[in-house]
């Protein structure tokens, strides 16, 4: 199900901006969706461009995790988010949630980036075209 976002609401990350975040090809996260699109749904602007806020991301993050660095298969995770979804956990240690700290260090790597390329004068085009 998608979720269309108005002008007001559209504030968030493109699929390029949480590509580089998430350290993964904008390509798996479209693939993520389709597989994962009952826990990854991003909001849609009328041009249906993709929007991703906070929460998106750490899903995205949670499920690179799962099939990256503990070596699920595709089913083995989505069977683990629906039981996580269908379960309230009463232990910190039990919830498989992306580090907070590692989130935070993908971010101010991406804010960096991009104060790096706008204190050299290269546009968001620009270096689209050289990726």
């Amino acid at each position: 199900m998608e979720t269309t976002a108005t002008r007001e609401t559209c504030a968030g990350y493109s699929i390029g901006d949480v590509a580089r975040i998430c350290d993964v090809p904008s390509h798996t996260i479209r693939f993520w969706e389709k597989e994962f699109g009952e826990y990854i749904q991003p909001a849609r602007t009328h041009g249906k461009q993709r929007r991703y806020q906070e929460g998106t991301i750490q899903k995205i993050l949670r499920i690179r995790k799962l099939l990256w660095t503990d070596g699920y298969s595709i089913n083995g995770a989505k069977r683990l988010l629906a039981a996580s979804n269908a379960t309230t956990f009463q232990s910190s240690d039990t919830i498989l949630l992306p580090d907070p700290h590692e989130l935070a260090m993908n971010i101010a790597r991406f804010v960096q980036q991009q104060l790096t390329m706008v204190n050299s004068g290269e546009t968001a085009e620009a270096s689209r075209n050289v990726a």
